[in-house]
């Protein structure tokens, strides 16, 4: 299957949900994203400018591969992983959003070690006949 977009973002790919803080603010609780987190947010979207991106965000369904490249063995949650990277292409309308109804999966996807050239390899797969909220899948 032919991606409909891909790119790679050079770097120790971050934990959105490990990287936020919590502060006050107007006596209320808020969310901030750590430092770690901002730098790897700032060239995540560098890099996009460099690729070919679709010039209407993708507002149809799509798998979401992503090959994370680790600089050390440590155990991450892949799920956590995708969070980040989702933000960034809904951001730069690379997709229309982050919801299940654009990204219907993560098929594929995997982590590695690779200590010299940690990165993240995105590629987005179009999908055919598939209906949001069915109740059975389309090939029963």
């Amino acid at each position: 299957m032919k991606p409909v977009f891909e790119c790679v973002i050079p770097g120790q790919p971050v934990v959105k949900k490990n990287n936020q803080k919590v502060v006050w603010r107007n006596g209320k609780p808020m969310k901030i994203n750590t430092p770690a987190f901002r730098l790897w947010h700032a060239n995540a979207i560098k890099e996009l400018h460099l690729w070919s991106r679709p010039s209407v965000p993708i507002d149809y369904p799509v798998i979401m591969q992503v090959e994370f490249y680790m600089r050390s063995r440590r155990r991450v949650d892949i799920s956590n992983l995708y969070e980040g990277i989702q933000d960034v292409l809904s951001e730069m309308n690379v997709i229309m959003d982050d919801s299940c109804i654009v990204i219907i999966g993560h098929d594929g996807s995997r982590v590695y070690f690779d200590p010299d050239n940690p990165r993240m390899r995105v590629k987005l797969m179009r999908v055919g006949a598939w209906q949001p909220w069915s109740s059975t899948p389309a090939n029963e």
